[in-house]
């Protein structure tokens, strides 16, 4: 039960962090779903989604990073 309350968290987070970047919520949020899907082949209860948190927020930075003006 902790674990979709974690889910749905990072989902929120990761489409609000979207918006105030000017990407678009539903596909960030989406990946952040499939992140999370994709984690739970991990056997750490609590913190594969945690985990997957962190990854879909590094995705973003790396793509703002990569399509900075030089």
């Amino acid at each position: 039960m902790l674990e979709i309350i974690m889910i749905a968290a990072a989902i929120s987070f990761m489409a609000k962090a979207a918006r105030i970047e000017e990407r678009s919520p539903l596909a960030w949020g989406g990946l952040t779903a499939l992140y999370c899907i994709a984690s739970l082949a991990l056997p750490l209860p609590l913190l594969r989604i945690g985990i997957a948190g962190i990854a879909s927020f590094a995705t973003m930075f790396v793509c703002k990073i990569v399509q900075a003006p030089r």
